[in-house]
């Protein structure tokens, strides 16, 4: 999947260019505070999936920026190889992932930009928090 990171970084670059709003950030450091680290995966796991169903099926967002459908086929690649991340506390994941689902639905007309425009931060903390090996043993 390392071959995307080009594509996906250059998809972000173009569409922070039409993000007006520079002060919010979905992904970062506030969505993952408070969760074990297990965890963070599965709500990377959940964000993907309603990026997916949400954001990235856009017809106009396919017309809009170049690369979307092979960005889109990486992250549905991505979401099914991370499906079986384990999860501590899913009502903190649960949580976290409706205050990002309002924060993505305020962002009005700018929501397909700042979407696309962190898919490589999204991309980059997949890579952080769902490459470590699974021992299957809980601490």
């Amino acid at each position: 999947m390392h071959f995307m990171r080009p594509t996906i970084f250059d998809l972000s670059k173009e569409a922070q260019e039409h993000d007006k709003d520079t002060a919010t950030r979905l992904i970062g450091k506030k969505l993952f505070q408070g969760l074990q680290e297990e965890d963070k995966c599965y709500l990377l796991h959940k964000v993907v999936d309603f990026y997916l169903r949400n954001d990235l099926a856009s017809e106009e967002l396919h017309r809009k920026y170049s690369h979307i459908k092979k960005v889109r086929e990486a992250f549905t690649t991505l979401k099914m190889s991370i499906s079986k991340c384990d999860v501590q506390e899913m009502k903190k994941v649960d949580h976290k992932l409706e205050e990002l689902e309002r924060e993505v639905r305020k962002l009005g007309k700018n929501r397909e930009a700042k979407v696309v425009g962190e898919l490589y931060m999204l991309f980059q903390d997949i890579g952080k928090y769902c490459s470590k090996p699974r021992t299957g043993k809980k601490d």
